[in-house]
């Protein structure tokens, strides 16, 4: 259940971070870029919150705080991946560029409107473990 979970989240996030970064067809050279990283690296931000939801799951506390944490994650998992970006040297230093920073915004809105969208399965998911 949490592996499908997490599946339905990236898929859905990644197909609203396309539609969410389409002002970047202006420039077809960046939004294709901007979609191969996000492929790429939201597959290794899907597997930290993977972790993390799973890790949540153990405490015994409301839901709604849950929540709460699930949307730090979000953040956390965001703001890693495009750390791994600089790290691997994919592009280089990408945080002294100010276009750049409108990427990682766009990735932990779109984050946590999915946890959002997705969140009867994932309250399914957190009662089941209590």
């Amino acid at each position: 259940m949490l592996f499908n979970i997490c599946i339905r989240l990236y898929l859905f996030s990644m197909a609203v971070y396309a539609g969410l970064t389409t002002p970047c067809l202006l420039i077809p050279p960046m939004y294709i870029e901007s979609l191969k990283l996000a492929l790429v690296f939201g597959s290794c931000a899907v597997l930290f919150f993977t972790g993390l939801l799973w890790g949540i799951s153990f405490y015994r506390i409301s839901w709604h705080i849950q929540f709460r944490l699930l949307y730090a994650a979000v953040g956390i998992t965001v703001l890693t991946s495009f750390q791994l970006i600089t790290w691997t040297g994919w592009l280089g230093e990408i945080w002294g560029e100010p276009i750049f920073l409108a990427f990682p915004f766009a990735a932990a809105l779109v984050g946590c409107f999915s946890v959002y969208y997705h969140r009867k399965q994932i309250i399914e998911y957190l009662e089941s473990k209590a």
